[in-house]
């Protein structure tokens, strides 16, 4: 039986591995760096496997993701409008820190006992401008 969840796009293979793209994965096909069981294009969307990028790449770059609960984000930006800047400044650090190890930021709320993602950063550039407008809005 096949486990589909051995099967990447080369775009998530990219991600998962910390490479620039899928066209890095594209340029190792071209060298013939993977063996032709190990690759399938289907439609417009290059597949590979897991064990296949093991073999080529290497251990997978594991990029954990900081998640923040919006609520705390929210309570963060009231105090300073109240004159306490310390927990907005620890939330910028929190994610600054995040960016430079190549994280994701995840911001998160709980609604009826389960979890939404709201918003991703991939940078600390979108993360700010976010948190900018936000306090605009607050």
């Amino acid at each position: 039986m096949i486990d589909l969840n051995q099967v990447l796009t080369f775009t998530e293979a990219a991600e998962k591995w910390g490479l620039a793209g899928g066209n890095t994965i594209r340029q190792a096909v071209l060298r013939k760096k993977f063996e032709a069981y190990e690759i399938k294009k289907s439609g417009t969307v290059w597949l590979t496997t897991y064990e296949a990028m093991h073999r080529v790449f290497g251990e997978p770059k594991e990029l954990e993701a900081v998640f923040l609960k919006q609520s705390r984000i929210f309570q963060a930006i009231t105090q300073k409008k109240q004159g306490d800047k310390t927990a907005l400044l620890n939330l910028q650090k929190e994610m600054s820190t995040a960016f430079s190890a190549g994280q994701k930021v995840f911001i998160q709320e709980e609604l009826l006992g389960k979890w939404r993602t709201l918003y991703i950063f991939s940078t600390e550039t979108e993360a700010q401008n976010w948190l900018r407008l936000i306090q605009k809005t607050e």
